[in-house]
């Protein structure tokens, strides 16, 4: 069972990673990217605070909805 949960955070990490560099001109915060993926928000939110501190390649901006998100840079 562990094997699986880590592989399902696999697949939502590749997921929003995929996401973000398809939407790279617009900023999206994780509930947003959350209902468009169809996927619980709190992993969402975990996957971003990832790339937020672990990559230089994504950067925050302002969401459709006007809340603060990130979007896929450089």
């Amino acid at each position: 069972m562990l094997g699986g949960k880590a592989m399902t955070d696999d697949v939502t990490d590749s997921r929003v990673r995929q996401w973000l560099r398809t939407h790279r001109d617009t900023a999206y915060r994780s509930e947003c990217i959350a209902r468009e993926l169809k996927r619980d928000a709190s992993l969402i939110r975990a996957v971003v605070s990832t790339l937020v501190f672990a990559q230089h390649a994504y950067w925050a901006g302002h969401c459709d909805c006007g809340k603060r998100g990130i979007k896929h840079g450089r």
